[in-house]
This record gives C-alpha cells, sequence and structure tokens, in this order.
C-alpha cells in the first residue's frame, strides 16, 4: 500500500473533526423515516451519527489525503452520499473543486442548507426501482470554499442515472452506495465506459470490502485498472479504518487504486 505521511495526515484529521463539530444534528426524523434507505443509517447506528467520531483515522480522512496529492483541481465523485457526513468533510476540505454526489436518496435537507441552490433536471426513474419519484440533477454552490456542486438523487442501477455523469471525467472517486460485489462490477463497468477516470491521475476509494464475494470483486476490479491505466500493484490495496460513525461500529475495510500524476 501507498507510504502515508503522518503529520500531513494528523492536520487533515484535525481539520475534518472541527468541520464535523459544526452540525449537531445530521438527520431529522421526518426525513430519516421517509427515506427510502434510512439514508444508510441503520436504526442500530443512529443513535451515534451525532457523537464525536474520535481520533482514529477514517474513509473521510484518507480521501482528503490522496486529494491533496493529485495534480491540478479536484474533481470529486462520491457515490451513495448518506446523510452526508463524509461528502460535508470533502466540501470543507477541498478548494475551488468539483463535487458530485449520487444517492437513490433526496439530498439530506441536513446538508442543503449549507448549499446555495441552482437549477434542477429531471428524468423518470428506470422502472422497478425503490425509487418511486422522478431522478433529478441539481446545480449548487458552497461559496465559503468556492466549490460548484452537483447532487444526483437517482439509482444507481439505473443507467439513465449514470448518462448524466457523462462527457467529464473525476480523479477522486468514493464507492459506498450498494454493497455487494455485483454493484460494484456494475459501478465499474459505468465508470469503464463513460471513461469517467483521469487518466492522467486519480484516486478510487471503495468502503465496506468485509465480505468474501467483495474482496474478490475488488481483486478482479483492481487488477484490471491496473493493466489500463499502468498501475504499479503496490498501488492498489485493501485496508483498515475507522468510517463515519467513528468507534462505534468496526473499522471498515476499505479499497484503494490510485494512479499517480505525472
Amino acid at each position: 500500500m501507498v507510504a502515508i505521511d503522518s503529520l500531513r495526515l494528523s492536520e487533515i484529521m484535525r481539520k475534518n473533526r472541527a468541520a464535523l463539530a459544526t452540525v449537531a444534528n445530521w438527520i431529522a426524523d421526518a426525513d430519516y423515516e421517509h427515506s427510502i434507505f434510512h439514508y444508510g443509517l441503520p436504526r442500530h447506528i443512529r443513535p451515534f451519527i451525532d457523537r464525536p467520531i474520535g481520533e482514529a483515522t477514517t474513509y473521510s480522512d484518507l480521501i482528503a489525503y490522496f486529494a491533496d496529492l493529485l495534480p491540478g483541481p479536484v474533481r470529486y465523485l462520491e457515490i451513495g452520499v448518506s446523510v452526508g457526513k463524509n461528502f460535508f468533510q470533502m466540501l470543507h476540505h477541498l478548494k475551488d473543486a468539483d463535487l458530485t454526489g449520487l444517492d437513490i436518496e433526496d439530498i439530506n435537507p441536513v446538508l442543503e442548507r449549507f448549499l446555495e441552490k441552482g437549477g434542477t433536471t429531471d428524468w423518470d426513474t428506470m422502472p422497478g426501482s425503490l425509487r418511486k419519484k422522478p431522478s433529478c440533477l441539481t446545480d449548487y454552490a458552497f461559496q465559503p470554499n468556492g466549490n460548484r456542486v452537483r447532487y444526483i438523487a437517482g439509482d444507481v442501477f439505473d443507467g439513465n442515472t449514470w448518462a448524466k455523469l457523462a462527457g467529464g471525467t473525476f480523479n477522486l472517486v468514493f464507492s459506498d452506495a450498494y454493497h455487494s460485489a455485483d454493484a460494484i462490477a456494475r459501478e465499474w463497468e459505468r465508470l469503464k465506459t463513460l471513461d469517467l477516470l483521469d487518466r492522467r491521475a486519480f484516486a478510487m476509494l471503495w468502503d465496506d470490502l468485509d465480505t468474501p464475494e467483495m474482496r474478490a470483486a475488488f481483486a478482479d476490479i483492481s487488477r484490471e485498472m491496473r493493466e489500463r491505466f499502468s498501475i504499479p500493484p503496490d498501488d492498489t490495496g485493501i485496508g483498515m479504518c475507522r468510517g463515519w460513525i467513528g468507534p462505534y461500529e468496526p473499522p471498515h475495510a476499505v479499497g484503494l487504486v490510485y494512479k499517480r500524476g505525472p
């Protein structure tokens, strides 16, 4: 795995925790109960969502760390935004960046309150989706850091959702949506078919590679990515770290593929 500069990481962790401290309540009861998947927050975990995340490294810290290693402005894609706790940290860490969130849920109103809303485009959600209302793409701005934001409320299995990403590339991607081997394999097919990864340099991370099936799917994906982008084996792998609940759940198995810049 990639060597980590502990001093740089500790400064990122300090800033991430300072940003999180500005939010007292991450999800309102009504929004939680009327959501599709409870914003990715099971009932037994929800009591811990507003608590401090502790001093151990989280995947949010690692995403921000690799963002700083990328050449040029960051173009970030988060697949599976949930309540937005990770996305919120990236909003505060990145400057003059483009951030795109994709989730089957509507944007959490807690997250939306920090954004300046622009225009919205909607389209029919695919038949059979658990999302029953139209999908939509909304433009926002995060003025404090000069960040441009898009939020896509749509099914990750819907080709029309992915079509909204066509024509651009991302150099930082976090996969944290539907946690199955089939789902992350389909994500990779979409990223590959639409040519969404910046071939010059990028970092992609996956959360919850905890089952043998997920690890096998990651092994296949990372092997293909190494071949496609000429990435050394040492710049891919799986490590353990905390998630956005911090010490109130076990460490997560997080995968990484890192394409170094020129």
